[in-house]
């Protein structure tokens, strides 16, 4: 986690991708029909709870702030595949570049590799699922 003191650090990365343009480059992603559909992770994991379960989201990351590097290999796309096969709702990936080692490029990276293993899963089950 954010240690006293990184607080300064946290704001100015906040900075660095201003709201209004995170925004607006969202809604146009979403216009676009070359870029990939958005998800309602809120949704699929209320229904992973229904019922009273307990829902566990997993976070990708590449690197702590305090403990360095997580993996000796980081393959975020085969991490998210097992992931996404081993049933998980939804996945955090987080792209903060100066705490965490991420990209934003990494979020695309892990919309496309869940596609690949959700749609796998679907077909070895025989299950349409309606996302192609």
């Amino acid at each position: 986690g954010v240690h006293v003191g990184e607080g300064d650090d946290v704001d100015r990365q906040r900075e660095r991708v201003p709201l209004a343009l995170l925004m607006s480059q969202t809604k146009a992603a979403m216009i676009d029909p070359q870029k990939p559909r958005l998800r309602d992770w809120i949704g699929a994991v209320r229904r992973a709870g229904e019922g009273g379960k307990f829902v566990i989201v997993p976070e990708c990351k590449r690197m702590e702030p305090v403990s360095g590097s997580l993996r000796k290999r980081y393959d975020l796309a085969k991490l998210v595949k097992q992931l996404t096969a081993a049933g998980s709702p939804a996945i955090s990936v987080n792209s903060d570049g100066v705490m965490f080692g991420g990209a934003l490029e990494d979020i695309t990276k892990a919309h496309e590799a869940s596609n690949s293993a959700a749609v796998s899963a679907s077909l070895e089950s025989g299950v349409d699922d309606g996302d192609g």
